[in-house]
């Protein structure tokens, strides 16, 4: 399994880019998220990735950084979830959206992605909500990004946009 690419960037579109490493450039799938962290053509880039083997093809799906690889992975692991339902899920929704998304129960935030209909959505919601790894994932982006105030309050739900899922609609 290749874990990181870190080298040249050769060439980067909204769904893919090439990084060159020790001379070797690696074709790797990446969501359109990532390709707006990317830095410019010719610059040193990393990049966190999955290595998907099936019996036609081997692939390789980037990520600017841990988090949205560790998410891709659970995404992956629901029944239903591809590897290109999950680049659009991490294309409109951030690590911490997605966990916010299923801590909530809001099925309809996995919809706008291409390819994710109602019953997908549910499922994700569904299997997600009951698997460990989210939990530290979610510990992990608690932590990463302080998203707790002196006072308590969930400050990843403000960071967000969605104050309402904290009843906090009033306050800010």
């Amino acid at each position: 399994m290749i874990y990181s690419l870190h080298g040249t960037l050769v060439e980067k579109t909204a769904d893919m880019a090439v990084v060159e490493c020790a001379g070797v450039g690696y074709c790797v799938s990446i969501p359109s998220s990532t390709a707006g962290a990317l830095p410019a053509v010719g610059q040193t880039c990393t990049l966190y990735t999955y290595m998907n083997v099936t019996e036609n093809d081997v692939s390789l799906f980037g990520f600017a950084d841990k988090e949205s690889q560790a998410m891709f992975r659970l995404l992956t692991a629901v029944s239903g979830v591809g590897p290109k339902a999950g680049l659009a899920i991490l294309s409109v929704l951030s690590p911490a959206r997605v966990v916010l998304a299923v801590q909530g129960g809001d099925h309809k935030a996995f919809t706008a992605a291409n390819g994710v209909g109602p019953k997908l959505g549910q499922r994700i919601v569904l299997e997600l909500k009951k698997n460990a790894d989210v939990e530290r994932l979610k510990n992990l982006l608690y932590k990463k990004t302080r998203l707790e105030d002196t006072f308590g309050v969930n400050m990843l739900a403000i960071a967000d946009g969605r104050p309402e899922l904290l009843g906090l609609k009033d306050i800010i």
